[in-house]
């Protein structure tokens, strides 16, 4: 039977720690990517197709940097 000590939790603390780092990463990854996809997408369309959408050339940003933050 294994024991935890004090020396054990400062090496569990820096796992989970690079653990949730690690993850965080590549959630920031995967959220840029999907943010520029959808800036190139939307910069793409014409003014008709924005309105359409019920979107103009201001609410771009605005759009992609919701999707960037996740929200």
């Amino acid at each position: 039977m294994t024991t935890v000590t004090e020396s054990h939790i400062p090496q569990t603390s820096l796992i989970g720690g690079l653990f949730r780092f690690l993850t965080e990463t590549v959630g920031a990854f995967s959220r840029a990517r999907s943010a520029a996809a959808e800036f190139e997408f939307l910069t793409s369309l014409s003014d008709e197709e924005l309105t359409d959408r019920g979107l103009d050339r201001d609410m771009i940003v605005d759009r992609v940097n919701q999707r960037f933050l996740g929200r």
